[in-house]
C-alpha cells in the first residue's frame, strides 16, 4: 500500500508544491523545502537532552537521545490556510538507542503536521490521530543545532493569563467559541485571558499555537482589584520528563535551578480527551481547548496531568 501510494503521488507532488507554495528554493519533484532540512535542537529547554529534529527528504526523526520517533512523510493533500506546509506521517518506528529503529504501527496509520518555518525558528504542530482529524495536540518549537536561541529569538509575550491568586490545580480554556468571553487585548496587543476560579474558561480568542510553542504565554497571580500581581514561572516539559525519568532527588532538581516546593505553571498542549473535556464543561466542545496546570513542582512530578479533579498542594 504504501509503495503504490507514494508511486501515485511521485509524478505530482513537485507540480502541487509549486502551484500552492511556490518557494523559490524548491526544486521541482522534491518533498520539502530544502530549508527545513537539517538537524535542530529545540527552542526551549532548561534541561539537557531536552528534543531534536532531523528532516531529510524522505523522514522525520524527532525526540531525544533516549527515546527517538522515526517517521515517513509525504506532503499532504490538505492545505493549511495559515501558510503552513502539511505533511502526512506514517510508518511509525521507535529507537532507544538512537541507530536501529524497530516499526510500532501499521504503514497507514497516519498523523498530520504542520511545518511552519520564520528563518531559523521552525514550528511543527502535530494533530491528533484521523479519528480525530480536527483537534491540535502538540507544537514544539526548534532551531537549526548550530544556533543559540539569544542568536535567532527575542522572547516576546503575546497572550496573558490572570489567574485568582492561590489558584493550584488544572485548567482549560476553549477557544473559538462562539458563546465564550470577547477577545481582550492591551495596549502592546498582547491577548489578556481572565481564568475564574473554576478553571474552565469559554473564550472568542483564538488558539496560537505558535506562541505556545515559542513558550510566548505569561500567567499571574491576579486578585480582583489589581493590588497583586504576582508572575508564575514556566516548567518545561522537556524538564518534567527528564526529573521523572531519571527519578532525579531534591538535590539534583535543584542543580537544574529548580524549587520543588515552587509553584509552576506547566503547558505543553492541546485537547486532553474530549470526552474528559466535555464533562467538566457540562457541554460539548468543538474546536481547540488549552490545557495548563498550576502547582508545586512536587505535584506537578507526582500527579502529572490528572483529569478531572483538583489536587490540593501539600
Amino acid at each position: 500500500m504504501l509503495s503504490k501510494e507514494l508511486a501515485m503521488l511521485a509524478d505530482f507532488i513537485g507540480l502541487l508544491f509549486w502551484l500552492v507554495f511556490m518557494p523559490a528554493n524548491i526544486q521541482a519533484g522534491s518533498s520539502i523545502p530544502k530549508n527545513m532540512i537539517g538537524e535542530w535542537k529545540a527552542l526551549n529547554s532548561d534541561c539537557e537532552d531536552g528534543g531534536l529534529l532531523i528532516i531529510s527528504e524522505t523522514s522525520l526523526i524527532s525526540g531525544s537521545s533516549a527515546f527517538l520517533m522515526k517517521h515517513s512523510y509525504i506532503i499532504s493533500d490538505s492545505v493549511s490556510q495559515s501558510g503552513s506546509i502539511s505533511l502526512k506521517l506514517f510508518d511509525y518506528k521507535i529507537s532507544n538507542d538512537g541507530i536501529s529503529f524497530s516499526k510500532i504501527s501499521e504503514s497507514d496509520d497516519s498523523v498530520r503536521v504542520d511545518v511552519f518555518l520564520d528563518k531559523d525558528i521552525l514550528v511543527l504542530l502535530f494533530w491528533k490521530g484521523d479519528y480525530r482529524p480536527y483537534e491540535y495536540q502538540i507544537p514544539v518549537a526548534y532551531i537549526r543545532k548550530e544556533k543559540s536561541a539569544t542568536e535567532v529569538y527575542r522572547p516576546t509575550i503575546r497572550s496573558i493569563f490572570y489567574l485568582p491568586v492561590g489558584y493550584a490545580g488544572y485548567a482549560l480554556v476553549a477557544l473559538d467559541q462562539h458563546h465564550g468571553e470577547p477577545a481582550e487585548y492591551d495596549g502592546e496587543g498582547r491577548r489578556i485571558l481572565h481564568m475564574p476560579e473554576s478553571g474552565l474558561l469559554l473564550t472568542h480568542s483564538e488558539p496560537m499555537p505558535l506562541a505556545m510553542a515559542k513558550r510566548e504565554f505569561a500567567f499571574y497571580f491576579n486578585d480582583s482589584d489589581g493590588k497583586i500581581s504576582v508572575s508564575l514561572p514556566l516548567l518545561p516539559n522537556s524538564c518534567i520528563t527528564l526529573f521523572k525519568n531519571q527519578n532525579f532527588t531534591n538535590e539534583q532538581i535543584q542543580e537544574y535551578g529548580y524549587d520543588p516546593d515552587q509553584i509552576y505553571v506547566y503547558y505543553y498542549r492541546y485537547n486532553p480527551g474530549r470526552e474528559n473535556i466535555n464533562k467538566l464543561f457540562g457541554q460539548e466542545i468543538k474546536g481547540q481547548v488549552f490545557w495548563f496546570r498550576v502547582d508545586t513542582l512536587w505535584n506537578l512530578l507526582k500527579f502529572g496531568e490528572m483529569i478531572p479533579g483538583r489536587i490540593e498542594r501539600d
